[in-house]
Parts: structure tokens; sequence; C-alpha cells
């Protein structure tokens, strides 16, 4: 038993060392958010997955009804000209605000279209 314990702070020293070696760190917070924006935009695996189970959504018809996507970083440059309308966050948050300012709930646009009133 006192061999393993005198052991552990070896093992630990090592494993850290490895650990610290070969892992990839970022630099500042703008690069852990150019990484994170990297690696969870809407692609084009998402879009395949979208077309594939869109034909489940009732009212769907192939070849007429229009794609859009939501998400917290965007889509990718092959992707973004394939869908009608790709929201972030700010866009959700901005409808929401924008229908709850309708006393009726009425319709809300895409962010940039022109609305009913215009």
């Amino acid at each position: 038993m006192l061999t393993r314990v005198s052991h552990l702070p070896v093992l630990v020293l090592v494993c850290g060392l490895l650990c610290g070696a070969t892992a990839q760190a970022q630099t500042s917070l703008a690069e852990l958010q150019q990484l994170l924006q990297a690696k969870t935009a809407f692609d084009n695996t998402d879009f395949a997955a979208l077309q594939r189970d869109a034909i489940i959504v009732p009212g769907f018809e192939p070849g007429r009804t229009r794609l859009a996507a939501v998400s917290r970083a965007g889509a990718t440059s092959g992707v973004a000209p394939q869908l009608a309308l790709c929201w972030g966050p700010r866009d959700v948050v901005a409808a929401f605000s924008t229908l709850a300012g309708h006393a009726d709930g009425g319709t809300v646009a895409a962010p940039g279209a022109p609305s009913a009133k215009e």
C-alpha cells in the first residue's frame, strides 16, 4: 500500500506533462470564440439531416417548401445560400420581443424583411 501511495505523485506528474505537451490551448477569448463558431456552425451534415427529416413535418412539400435554420453560430458559407432563412440567437430574441409587443399576437417577419405595415 505504501508503494502505491508514493507512486501517485509521479503518475500525476507524468500525466500532467503528457497532457500539457499534447493539448492545444487557445491564447485568447477571441480565439476560443472563433474555434467554437467553427465547430458549432450549421454545416452540410446538419443541412442533410434537415432535408432528410423535413418530409415528416405536416404541410412540407419537397421542392416547394423552403428550409430555415436556427443556429447559435450561424451557417457555413456552403449551406447559407441554400436556406430561406438562418437565424441566430439575437434574431430569435428580437422576434419574440416584437411578438410580445403585439396585443393580438400578430405575425413576425424575418429580420431585415419588410413588415406587413410597409
